[in-house]
């Protein structure tokens, strides 16, 4: 699955290159190449925060896309600057309740390339 979002995501950055696209863009033509692959994907899910100690709720994030797998689910967070977003992607998969976390990724696109990390 690695290869295949590394590779959806490079393809994403150099059909959008040579104009400053928003991360938004990058998100739905990257939703819809994973979709296209058979995928079953989601885009900006609502991860809600609660406290693990008395559940309490304190608040919520939205993270870019989500692959469910027949294991579980894998965390795409999406940027289109150099910014390290790993901590936000860890917040995520942290967070995340519905199935078991399976893995995430962090895209940044940047130029005409795109840059995945694993987590």
């Amino acid at each position: 699955m690695e290869a295949v979002i590394a590779k959806t995501a490079q393809d994403v950055a150099e059909m959008l290159s040579g104009v400053d696209y928003l991360e938004s863009n990058f998100r739905t033509v990257l939703a819809r190449l994973l979709r296209s692959q058979k995928l079953e994907v989601f885009e900006e899910v609502v991860i809600p925060y609660v406290n693990a100690t008395n559940q309490i709720p304190f608040g919520h994030g939205f993270v870019d896309i989500v692959i469910l797998t027949p294991n579980g689910a894998i965390l795409l967070e999406l940027k289109t600057t150099k910014k390290d977003c790993t901590r936000q992607l860890q917040k995520y998969m942290k967070n995340w309740r519905y199935t078991p976390v399976v893995g995430g990724a962090t895209i940044n696109f940047n130029g005409d390339e795109a840059k995945v990390a694993f987590v």
